[in-house]
């Protein structure tokens, strides 16, 4: 095991006794109805559960590098936080609607079919992350974490972040003056990058979405806000419309949604239609292979893509490969090579209508 922190190796010279007696029991269902129900352990309470082991410090450190804990103080290794043992309900107040001058936004990051229900198992894991991301903080008296079953706070200056598990997505929200409205995108987009890496290194390939929240909702504290779909903003964005039409039939503008109204964040925004095929992520690759490496008798295909992308050419070459490679990646690939200009998903998603 490597701690990439303090560039230290663990090795384990017994895996089943790491597996079966430490992480084992400490996953169990007869500790965890015992466990400190915030989750938090001083070394000296850590010790009497593995009384063999003469310095538990070492131990939790493994745990720290397997990402089970995080230390609560950058600065010192005196308490360890467990997310995983904490049962703790958020309380009723923890976001209060006395902030109707700031500007909302927020996200809902959702598994694709087949994986609806990872990223509830997922959770406190990133909840760790987030712990650890505190230690990151130039000023560490500027940001604040606050944890729960299933729910975190997290604040910096004057901006608010509200994580929490909503059915099987991690809905993010955050708020802050609307003065620091760019601050507030970039807090969001730290904090949902964060998700998705995490959800990323426990399910490699997993495929995410974003779905983004109605910031008028948000503002006045809609118990089910309305939700603007990936597909929803592809299909605004193409139109070239600025305003975005949610799921219960509301209007805002695309820059509100998305910016937080900020224009300095629009101004440097690349939209998704924009968005080189060269960039596209390994998943959404692999499902646009799925769909049309498999001949088809009507001809919605590979085929017929090659030749709609003016790559006939390459027709015999890309055939000649047979399974060992997916064909539509093939041209995708060259696609890019011969026309990066104008090889974009939007220029992608007009071809395959």
């Amino acid at each position: 095991l490597r701690d990439e922190v303090s560039e230290l190796d663990y090795v384990v010279l017994s895996p089943e006794w790491l597996g079966t007696h430490v992480l084992g029991n400490l996953l169990s269902a007869e500790f965890l109805s015992h466990c400190r129900i915030n989750g938090c352990y001083s070394i000296d309470d850590f010790a009497p559960i593995y009384p063999e082991i003469a310095d538990p410090a070492d131990l939790l450190r493994i745990l720290d590098t397997l990402q089970l804990c995080a230390p609560t103080d950058s600065d010192s290794e005196a308490e360890f936080e467990f997310p995983a043992f904490n049962v703790l309900d958020p309380p009723k107040d923890i976001w209060q609607r006395d902030r109707p001058t700031y500007v909302y936004g927020g996200v809902r990051v959702l598994p694709m079919r087949g994986m609806e229900r990872s990223l509830q198992s997922t959770f406190p894991r990133i909840q760790v992350a987030l712990r650890r991301s505190m230690h990151d903080f130039q000023d560490p008296m500027d940001a604040d974490l606050m944890q729960w079953n299933s729910c975190s706070k997290m604040s910096s200056g004057q901006m608010e972040a509200l994580v929490r598990l909503h059915g099987d997505a991690v809905e993010i929200q955050v708020r802050g003056p609307c003065e620091i409205a760019t601050s507030c995108f970039y807090f969001l987009e730290d904090i949902t990058n964060l998700v998705e890496q995490t959800a990323q290194e426990v399910a490699p390939g997993i495929s995410l979405e974003r779905h983004f929240l109605s910031p008028k909702h948000l503002r006045e504290h809609f118990s089910n806000p309305a939700v603007y779909a990936p597909e929803t903003i592809m299909a605004m964005q193409q139109a070239e419309s600025l305003t975005i039409r949610n799921n219960q039939e509301g209007d805002e503008l695309f820059t509100d949604v998305v910016c937080f109204g900020s224009r300095d964040v629009a101004a440097l925004l690349t939209l998704g239609i924009d968005v080189g095929v060269a960039q596209l992520q390994l998943a959404s690759r692999c499902e646009l292979a799925a769909l049309l490496d498999p001949s088809d008798a009507m001809g919605r295909d590979w085929s017929i893509l090659a030749v709609k992308l003016n790559l006939t050419d390459q027709l015999p070459e890309v055939d000649s490969t047979g399974q060992s490679l997916s064909r539509t990646d093939q041209l995708l690939a060259e696609w890019a090579l011969q026309c990066p200009e104008t090889a974009t998903v939007g220029r992608l998603c007009t071809v395959l209508e």
